[in-house]
C-alpha cells in the first residue's frame, strides 16, 4: 500500500473519510482534494504526535546544536 501512488492514497482516504474529492466544472482533468473535519482532527493528532516526537529526539542537544538541523 505505501507504493500504491497518489490515486490508490487519496481513494483510501476518500473511502476512510479522511478526505473529499471533486472535480472542477470548468476543467474534467483537474480534481480537488480537501480534508474532511474527520481529516483535519486526524491530521492534528499526527501533527502534535510529530512534534513531540521531534522535542524528544532533539531534547538533549544545546540549542546551537538544533539550529542548524532546523
Amino acid at each position: 500500500h505505501l507504493f500504491e501512488g497518489p490515486e490508490g492514497l487519496a481513494a483510501r482516504l476518500v473511502a476512510e473519510g479522511l478526505l473529499s474529492r471533486s472535480e472542477d466544472e470548468n476543467d474534467r482533468r483537474l480534481r480537488r482534494v480537501r480534508l474532511t473535519d474527520a481529516g483535519t482532527r486526524q491530521f492534528r493528532r499526527m501533527a502534535r504526535a510529530h512534534e513531540d516526537w521531534i522535542a524528544d529526539l532533539l531534547g538533549g542537544l544545546r540549542p546551537a546544536d538544533v539550529a542548524p538541523l532546523m
